[in-house]
């Protein structure tokens, strides 16, 4: 029952830290005059993903590599299938070319690259610098881009503080770092408890907790008809879960690739590969494709913990 209680905080505090992270911050982006869809891919998609940032390192160097791997496997699967599919099958949207052609085939890109650095089973610091280096490629040319678009950026409301909003973003990664390290130990003493794998608390119940921040601004963007705002978050997300989480989790302590997490692996560039093909030759996605994706979701994790 402890557990229980301790995995509910845990939520919470990551819950209440990323949401003060995107408001804060988003504040701060219209401060600087940033651009709609550049605040959406950078800013909204670095904040979603400092759950799994914190989830990852926190697992990782406790040695519980099928943990950190799977919940950012886990967490871009449900990015796509349960996240973007929700927005799009209660709200839909529409985009532009230009993320499926830039930011979608960096994301292709990233999810191959990874692939590579998991053949001989361990994602190690050259793994990581390389992930590293591709992020590091795509911020320069995404800087260069976002610099042609037009400023469509909204006005800060009267009460905003630049010195409260940074307050608040500390605040933030304090409640982050404290709800990453209760959801990894209490998920893992549930799994043990009820003889579950790592694996399953990493794909399922830690990647399912970390992405909730992304659940919340992709709903909330579409529902302010913000479509593209909320794809640019989930892709960004993505790109940041694979190039720069993994990139500087395995930096920092090398990561081993299980053999049982590869079958996550293939899934999640599968779903990755269907979306940027729905992105390019749709101009708006069916929502049967929709329904379809949230029912593969609940497939897979049938197949994860064993049920089918």
């Amino acid at each position: 029952m402890l557990n229980f209680i301790f995995l509910f905080v845990g939520l919470i505090c990551l819950l209440l830290g990323s949401h003060w992270l995107v408001k804060s911050l988003k504040g701060i982006s219209l401060y600087f005059k940033l651009k709609p869809l550049f605040l959406s891919i950078v800013v909204l998609g670095f904040v979603s993903s400092s759950p799994e940032y914190f989830v990852t390192l926190n697992a990782g160097f406790k040695g519980l590599s099928s943990a950190a791997l799977g919940n950012i496997l886990g967490s871009n699967v449900i990015n796509i299938l349960l996240v973007l599919a929700l927005a799009g099958l209660f709200y839909g949207f529409t985009w532009r070319k230009h993320i499926v052609y830039f930011d979608m085939s960096f994301l292709i890109f990233g999810t191959l690259l990874l692939g590579l650095c998991s053949i001989d089973k361990n994602i190690g610091a050259l793994d990581g610098l390389s992930l590293l280096a591709v992020f590091i490629i795509y911020m320069i040319f995404l800087f260069k881009q976002r610099k042609e678009e037009k400023n469509e950026t909204a006005d800060l409301p009267p009460s905003f503080s630049l010195l409260k909003a940074l307050a608040v973003v500390a605040l933030g990664f304090v409640f982050l770092f404290i709800g990453s390290s209760l959801a990894v130990d209490s998920s893992l003493k549930l799994v043990k408890a009820f003889s579950l794998s790592e694996k399953f608390a990493g794909v399922f119940i830690l990647s399912l907790s970390t992405s909730l921040p992304e659940l919340a601004t992709s709903l909330q963007a579409v529902f302010k008809k913000e479509g593209e705002m909320a794809l640019g978050s989930v892709v960004g997300s993505n790109l940041f879960n694979t190039l720069f989480v993994l990139g500087s989790a395995s930096l920092l302590k090398p990561l081993q690739f299980p053999a049982n997490l590869y079958s996550d692996y293939f899934f999640m560039s599968f779903v990755t590969v269907v979306l940027f093909l729905s992105l390019l030759f749709f101009k708006t996605i069916p929502k049967a494709l929709f329904a379809g994706f949230i029912i593969s979701y609940f497939v897979y994790i049938s197949f994860v913990s064993g049920i089918l």
